[in-house]
This record gives C-alpha cells, structure tokens and sequence, in this order.
C-alpha cells in the first residue's frame, strides 16, 4: 500500500492546540492539525473521483499515477492506457467534449477494427476561422495562379504534370490525369488545391483536441471566354471544399489537453486544507500541473500505437492511427471575402 503523500510532509511536535471553536463556522469532519486524518479523508473521496475519471481510485494513488504520467516516469503499457481512459472520461461527462474523446477512445481500438476510418461533419470546421483564412489568402492565390499558368501555356503542356490523387469525401479517391487546358481557346476545367490548415486558433477547445489541423481540398470549376479584344474573362463557376486527416501521435509537439482543475473540485470542508495538500506535493517533487490538466504528448502516446495491450480487467486495447473523412464538401464563395469570382486576364 503507497504512504499517503501528506504524511511525508516533515512533522514538528509538539502540534499546537486546535483553535477554539466558532459558533458561525460549520465544524468540519477532519481535526485541522490531524496530518493522518486528513490524509485517510482525502483517501475516502473514491466515489468523487469515480465521477471523475471513470474508475475506482484514491486521491492518493491518482496523484501518484498522473504524476508519473507527466514525467513520463517508468509506466507500464497499461498505465499509459489508464490515464487516457481517465482522460477521455472526464472530458466527456465533466467538461462535456464529444468530439475529442470519441476521437481518443476510437485510437485505442482502431488497431482491432478492419475498417477503422471516421467520417467527421464538415461544418464542424467550415465557418472557422483558420479555415476560411487558408481559403482566402492561400487556395484563391494558387487558383489564380493556376489559372493564369494554363492561358499562356504553349501547346503540348498538361496540367497536372503528372498523375495526381485526390482523397475526395468519406474517402473516395480522385484522379486527375494530366491533360492540355481547354482555357485558352475558351473552355471550363477543373482545378485542384490541396494544403493543411489548422481548424481553430483555441487549444483548449474539443475541436482542437479532436483535429487541430487538417487537410482541406478545394475543387474548383472555372470557364473561360475569349473576349474581342483578345483578354480572356475566366469565371469561378463552382468551389467545393472538404477535408480530411490522419488521426496519429507521429508528429512533433502533437498534444491533447484535457483541463481537470482537481484542486477546485474539492468538497467544502477538505478545501480549507487546499495549501497542506499543494505542499505535500512540492515536497515531494510532484508538479502542481498534473492536477490542473492531463496532457498526452505523441512522445507518451507513440510508445503504445501499434501495440496489443493487456489491460488490468481482462480487456484488451490495440491504439492505431487512423483515417478521418469529411462526409460532404460545402460551397465557398471568395466575392464574400473581396475576392473576384469574375477574372479579366490579358495576353502575354
């Protein structure tokens, strides 16, 4: 049985008397000067932590457990998996996320599933701001640019150079083959453009903790004309725009932050003794953060992907990376951003 952390807190007797009573002050079921007392009370508190964190466990040995999960100190497998578990529990029923303990949880199963990939709603993510930003200033200046590249290309050019792939929504591919632009002598395309972008500026959100960057795909479909005075007036028809990542810890400085703010959620007449507890921790060189928030690091949790684990009840997790699909595309309209739809290009 783990010592109790308070009572590794250096001792001085004599203790000084208990002060007296006070007639407008509640009494409270723990002698304020009982170091042994207060530590068998915190130790009591199993049920509050099982609303918690979703499993049966002292304040002492969860204190113990996350504090080794944040130095990263000597886990087992199983251990590393618990604290996720914990992790995801109280994300869900105490700070009411769905979206990242679903993603989290379908992790630590996808190993086991013959068809592990997710389908996320696009607009989730549409009206975000790191979203539109990526269409504005990044796919509408490659489109125009694409555009242009095809009106003054000499004949026997194709675009895309080579062979290109597409993962389209819920995951069905698109090719596009190379080919010469019908633009110039006046035709309709279709263009493509695919970057990163990030789904929200807030890490302490469930979407950032769920998908914090993603792959967003923009399908462009653009006429051109040729006008008498030999310009070519080019109109965006039609942009369809959707996403799709890779659900992995393979990244540098990938985290999820999952705020627990323990200390704040001690029942009244143990929260006096908030300073006692801090101090035992200090002295015992546990970092007051690990009660603040769970943060999992792909460093901790690329440790367990791929792996079969064993876990305490008999079950079993298999972590594994994998797919996440948008389930449609959405309409984008750059005019509402000040961006012209209708292009006059002239010739070179």
């Amino acid at each position: 049985m783990p010592i109790p952390l308070l009572l590794l807190v250096p001792w001085n007797p004599p203790a000084p008397p208990s002060p007296p009573s006070n007639p407008w002050v509640p009494e409270s079921s723990v002698n304020l000067w009982d170091v042994i007392g207060l530590a068998a009370k915190l130790d009591e508190l199993t049920e509050e932590i099982r609303k918690l964190v979703g499993t049966e466990i002292s304040l002492t040995d969860l204190i113990s457990l996350l504090g080794r999960f944040v130095n990263d100190d000597d886990l087992s497998d199983s251990e590393r998996v618990q604290v996720i578990q914990m992790g995801s529990y109280f994300a869900r029923n105490t700070g009411h996320w769905t979206l990242a303990p679903d993603n989290l949880d379908h992790w630590l199963e996808a190993g086991g599933l013959q068809d592990p990939a997710q389908i996320m709603d696009y607009t989730l993510i549409k009206d975000q701001d790191p979203v539109i930003d990526t269409l504005v200033d990044k796919h509408y200046d490659v489109i125009v640019d694409g555009i242009k590249k095809r009106l003054l290309a000499p004949p026997g050019v194709e675009f895309p150079a080579s062979p290109t792939t597409f993962t389209g929504p819920f995951g069905a591919p698109i090719e596009v083959e190379p080919a010469e632009s019908p633009l110039a002598a006046g035709g309709e395309e279709t263009l493509y453009y695919e970057s990163s972008t990030r789904t929200t500026g807030d890490s302490r959100s469930d979407l950032f903790n769920a998908v914090n960057a993603v792959n967003l795909v923009s399908q462009v479909q653009v006429k051109s004309e040729v006008l008498y005075t030999g310009e070519w007036q080019v109109t965006i028809v039609d942009w369809q725009v959707w996403f799709w990542d890779s659900y992995d810890w393979n990244k540098n400085n990938q985290f999820v932050s999952i705020p627990l703010n323990l200390m704040d959620r001690l029942p009244p007449d143990l929260a006096q003794y908030r300073s006692t507890i801090e101090d035992a921790l200090k002295r015992n060189s546990l970092d007051l953060s690990a009660l603040q928030s769970i943060t999992v690091h792909d460093s901790q949790m690329s440790k367990i992907e791929g792996k079969k684990v064993a876990m305490p009840d008999g079950s079993t997790k298999q972590p594994k990376a994998y797919p996440i699909y948008s389930n449609g595309s959405w309409s984008f309209d750059a005019s509402t951003y000040d961006k012209d739809t209708v292009l006059t290009i002239p010739p070179p």
